[in-house]
């Protein structure tokens, strides 16, 4: 009897000490390179962009992407390897949608002819036609609603959602203990009122937010599915947000064992802090969830990570050994969210990670470049494992 328990207790030890970095089943799927596209830049264009967009019109499709420089939305054909569209946005006049001090940097084409603009500066969005003139507009106050409000930033991993008769605002998680919950809805009809869901946010409710990190700890991701439910992605929670078509919410747990265990910085973080080589440590060491991504073309479901970083590869990194980029891991889920591979992205310094699309041809990885007149995108497609 006393053997028995004996073996019992180390059966239980052992799975307990298992390590958390592996993947017990690799899975059916990884992605595999296909090619590499190069699209041409004007003069005015930079590769690096916080929003890119591909859209499909009138048979054709179409590379989107925000240009600081000369504050415009450059529209790239993807069949003809051409910048076809230049459209500038106003800074001044009855057609304004920012000041001379802020960008919005964030956009949702529909068509040609109506795009969705959010503009932080003047709280609202626009709807705008290809010269850029003001078809529509809502209020959508967000930023002075108090410090205690969840801030709605987009880039190409977090978008406007466009519905029948709503626009979804993804919100970071609030900073505050007791802070609203992340997602507005913003109805059409003017004469209806805005709301923020779910009245009980069940995402990081095993933390301290208050305690977390930077805006980092907070920001969003979301995708929508081919079923048009609404996917979103924190950094610090295996469980992803569900909001179907009738925004009732629901929570699935996509976790990626190569996470580990997710933590936060564990103080509160002030000008001081934020500056220390202990932040910055905690920042470069850490695993997160970086994006969720829905392929509609294929029926599956990435879900992205950063994966820890080694310390004594970071300390290395600082006393001038060469940085070679992080590692990502990219889980791949099917429809029903069933595990069915995964792919790691080792050192991926040739990568802008916050540059990931879906289209009919794979999914687009910004590559950098040393050639400032060309934007470079690697393509991956599925591939079953054999």
């Amino acid at each position: 009897m006393r053997n028995s328990l004996l073996l019992l207790f180390l059966l239980v030890l052992s799975c307990q000490t298992q390590p958390e970095n592996k993947i017990e089943e690799p899975g059916q799927l990884s992605l595999a390179f296909t090619k590499t596209i190069e699209l041409p830049l004007d003069k005015m264009s930079v590769q690096r962009s916080p929003q890119f967009q591909y859209f499909r019109y009138l048979e054709e499709n179409f590379l989107a992407h925000y240009n600081q420089p000369d504050n415009s939305i450059k529209i790239l054909s993807l069949d003809q390897k051409a910048l076809t569209q230049t459209i500038r946005l106003n800074t001044y006049g009855p057609d304004a949608l920012i000041d001379m001090d802020g960008s919005p940097k964030n956009f949702k084409i529909i068509s040609p002819d109506s795009i969705f603009i959010y503009s932080i500066v003047q709280e609202k969005i626009f709807l705008i036609n290809s010269k850029a003139k003001i078809r529509n507009y809502w209020e959508a106050p967000i930023e002075s609603l108090g410090p205690e409000y969840p801030v709605a930033v987009f880039t190409t991993l977090c978008s406007l959602v466009i519905r029948e008769n709503k626009i979804l605002f993804t919100s970071r998680i609030s900073w505050f203990p007791n802070g609203p919950s992340p997602l507005l809805v913003l109805p059409l009809d003017k004469n209806k009122k805005t709301e923020r869901i779910p009245k009980e946010l069940k995402l990081y409710d095993e933390h301290d937010v208050s305690l977390l990190g930077d805006a980092n700890s907070f920001r969003a991701s979301n995708t929508v599915t081919q079923d048009g439910t609404l996917l979103i992605s924190y950094p610090l929670d295996h469980r992803i947000m569900t909001v179907d078509q009738d925004l009732n919410i629901n929570y699935i747990e996509l976790k990626n064992p190569k996470v580990g265990i997710l933590k936060g910085f564990g103080k509160k973080i002030n000008a001081e802090i934020y500056a220390s080589n202990e932040f910055h440590e905690y920042n470069f060491i850490t695993s997160k969830y970086h994006a969720i991504i829905s392929d509609p073309y294929n029926q599956l479901i990435y879900r992205i990570a950063k994966l820890p970083y080694s310390i004594n590869e970071f300390r290395n990194v600082q006393n001038g050994a060469k940085y070679e980029g992080l590692d990502f891991s990219i889980m791949i889920y099917d429809d029903q969210f069933n595990y069915i591979g995964e792919k790691t992205f080792e050192k991926s310094k040739i990568y802008d990670m916050t540059s990931i699309l879906v289209t009919p041809n794979g999914l687009m990885i910004r590559k950098t470049s040393e050639d400032e007149d060309t934007l470079v995108f690697d393509i991956f497609q599925p591939k079953e494992l054999k």
